[in-house]
C-alpha cells in the first residue's frame, strides 16, 4: 500500500514529554536525531495510538521515518522538540 495515500498522524509538533503516532494501517517507525543516530523504533498497529517516550530527548530537530510492514512505502516527518 502506498503510504503517501494513507493518513498518518503525528504529534504534537513541537513536541515534549511524548509523540504519538497513529495510522489506518500497520506501521514500522525508526525515530532519528539531527545527525542521523537511530533513537527509537517500533511498530504500530492500524488504528491503535502509539506513544514515542521522548521525556529524555535533548531539545531539538529529530526526523520520523513510518514504514509499511512490507517497506513498500515510506514517509518521512520533521518533529521539533521544545524546552
Amino acid at each position: 500500500q502506498e503510504l503517501a495515500k494513507v493518513t498518518v498522524l503525528l504529534g504534537p509538533n513541537p513536541f515534549t514529554d511524548a509523540l504519538t503516532l497513529r495510522s489506518p494501517t500497520d506501521l514500522r517507525y525508526v525515530l532519528y536525531n539531527a545527525v542521523g543516530a537511530e533513537l527509537l523504533s517500533g511498530t504500530t498497529h492500524g488504528g491503535a495510538i502509539t506513544t514515542l517516550p521522548t521525556a529524555p530527548l535533548a531539545a531539538g530537530l529529530y526526523t520520523v521515518r513510518c514504514a509499511t510492514m512490507d517497506g513498500t512505502g515510506s514517509r518521512v516527518f520533521a518533529v521539533v522538540k521544545a524546552q
